[in-house]
């Protein structure tokens, strides 16, 4: 299951950074977690993505749906 947390909008901000640091090492956000195994935060996910590695990584952790709905250009 996909969680997303907003730090700035919770009422656990200190708990919650304690426990990112204990998984990553980090308190900073954003970090991205893929089935549990911490990935990285912005720098290393944008360098993934750019890569070709991130889509294929939350595909096969049935976090990103394949079969898109193709959606109508509606500038033509």
């Amino acid at each position: 299951d996909m969680k997303i947390v907003e730090l700035d909008r919770s009422n656990q901000t200190e708990e919650m950074q304690e426990i990112l640091k204990k998984y990553s090492g980090r308190t900073t956000v954003p970090q991205l977690f893929i089935s549990g195994k911490f990935v990285g935060g912005h720098d290393e996910t944008k360098a993934i993505e750019e890569k070709g590695e991130l889509r294929p990584m939350l595909e096969k952790a049935h976090a990103l749906f394949t079969n898109r709905v193709p959606v109508p250009d509606n500038g033509a």
